[in-house]
């Protein structure tokens, strides 16, 4: 039997604000619509992939523009028009509208199901990555807001601990004291202090693929900092207006620890306490494992200031889920991830109840060697997903000009080419080993040469510097995982650290 719609009884329906609120499913194909206060929300289709959009209520129906979450080379929207028909206690008849065609569904207010167990990323392409988790059997959660931008205010890895409450994230009081600059009348630089407020969490949709949540939070002006006559006003009025940020996350399994091989070497982070290479304060490092035997491998950590490498003794316990790394004095147990594409080794942090997690693969420690000068040159799209959630159109790019100019990091809304760019802040070089060496050209801003700036900035005792070298590790399909060598000194801060990094080469 065929039911034919009757479009004679379709009413005009009056929208306004927070009608939508809440989550909406199809019941014939499975899809859902989740609406926030802020005008945010994700869209959930029959194969369980969450997607971000913003939309608009008009008198008669909504408007979304669909685009997937954070995608770094994504620049088209998908934008559906749906005009809202009929409505009755927890349901509404909504026309959806395309260039070609119209769509009629019946959408139903549901209540989100309980949370289940899982592991999750950030839905961002990312070097490295905070794992967070729900536990619904201990009633608790870890919600990684990785490199989440909040205006004002950064986190970078942090994780937020809430209790579960059936299908909600309970969250007790967060809030963390930050400063950030701006101008006064004057057009001097001042320091304004605020305390930012984490306010609640709303779980937007879990499914096999991932989850969702909004977060709310804002920024409190401290009292010291009141009564200051600024330039623009208006940019302390917005880093005070409440916040709405949809995060979304990608499932990943916990997997067994792999079976190493004697004589292979693996990517990861094995320093993972503070140490010293000669006289430098080195944070982390030691960002391949090369085994000697079953219970003993080596690792080295290289310093871009002195331009030397140091070589540590690691002792080794496998386990069937874990790896236990010891370095003469600390012993970091590493669990592993998957995301079906790549194997992540990650340290647990018993603070904050989450992990951090990096490539783990073998990778062959000569692909330096045989670098040329002509296989380096051109534009890398780093995979760093620290874009800011309202830049998301924006992508960071490393350009190498053959000239020894370049820069490290430079956001975008569209491709370079290495051909627009000629005079960076930076200088770079590849050395004898290998390695791509940059240095900030601050302090050598008449340098034409990476060596002239190295020695101009060390015999300069005020400098400060940006040194970096990045040693490729494994590459394939244009993606390059390398190891990378930060050094810098800026007011008090003189240290140096060593950690992974993957670019896609471009151009």
């Amino acid at each position: 039997m065929t039911v034919a719609d009757n479009p004679d009884k379709w009413q005009d329906i009056a929208l306004g604000d927070g009608v939508l609120e809440g989550l909406w499913t199809n019941p014939v194909n499975g899809n859902s619509l989740a609406f926030t206060e802020s005008n945010n929300g994700v869209m959930t289709d029959v194969n369980g992939d969450i997607h971000h959009f913003s939309y608009e209520v008009s008198d008669t129906g909504f408007t979304t523009d669909i685009k997937k979450y954070a995608c770094l080379s994504c620049t088209e929207y998908d934008s559906l028009e749906f005009e809202v028909v009929a409505q009755e206690q927890g349901k509404i008849r909504v026309v959806l509208s395309t260039d070609e065609t119209e769509t009629v569904m019946n959408l139903t207010k549901t209540v989100q199901p309980e949370l289940q167990h899982s592991y999750f990323f950030i839905d961002e392409p990312s070097s490295y990555y905070g794992v967070g988790h729900l536990e619904p059997s201990a009633d608790k959660a870890s919600l990684p807001v990785f490199y989440a931008r909040i205006k004002g205010k950064d986190f970078n890895s942090t994780a937020i601990n809430t209790q579960i409450e059936g299908n909600q994230l309970v969250l007790s009081e967060l809030s963390e004291d930050f400063y950030s600059s701006f101008h006064d009348i004057d057009y001097n630089y001042v320091d304004l202090f605020f305390t930012h407020y984490i306010d609640g969490i709303k779980v937007l949709a879990q499914t096999e693929q991932g989850l969702a949540i909004e977060l709310l939070h804002h920024n409190d002006l401290k009292a010291e900092s009141q009564g200051i006559s600024l330039l623009n006003p208006s940019e302390l009025e917005d880093a005070l207006m409440p916040q709405a940020d949809v995060l979304i996350y990608s499932k990943v399994d916990k997997i067994s620890a792999p079976a190493l091989a004697t004589g292979a070497s693996y990517s990861g982070r094995f320093i993972t306490e503070a140490t010293t290479v000669g006289e430098e304060e080195y944070l982390i490092g030691g960002t391949v494992l090369t085994l000697e035997s079953a219970t003993k491998a080596t690792t080295h950590i290289y310093s871009p200031k002195n331009q030397q490498t140091e070589e540590r003794t690691l002792t080794l316990t496998q386990g069937a889920d874990v790896l236990a790394v010891n370095d003469g004095t600390t012993t970091t147990e590493y669990s592993f991830f998957s995301n079906g594409e790549i194997t992540w080794a990650a340290r647990y942090f018993a603070e904050s109840e989450s992990y951090l997690a990096y490539p783990f693969m073998e990778v062959d420690t000569n692909l330096a060697s045989a670098n040329t000068l002509s296989d380096v040159i051109g534009i890398y799209q780093h995979q760093d997903a620290f874009i800011s959630l309202d830049m998301k159109d924006t992508t960071n790019y490393m350009w190498l000009h053959g000239g020894g100019f370049g820069n490290y990091s430079e956001l975008f809304d569209y491709q370079p080419s290495v051909d627009d760019f000629y005079s960076g802040r930076d200088l770079w070089k590849l050395d004898e080993q290998g390695r791509i060496q940059f240095i900030s050209s601050y302090y050598c801003p008449t340098a034409t040469s990476y060596d002239e700036c190295y020695t101009e900035t060390l015999a300069t005792p005020e400098a400060m510097y940006f040194m970096r070298s990045l040693r490729p590790l494994h590459s394939e399909a244009g993606q390059t995982v390398f190891s990378y060598s930060f050094a810098v000194k800026s007011g008090a801060s003189d240290y140096s650290y060593q950690s992974l990094r993957i670019l896609n080469k471009v151009e």
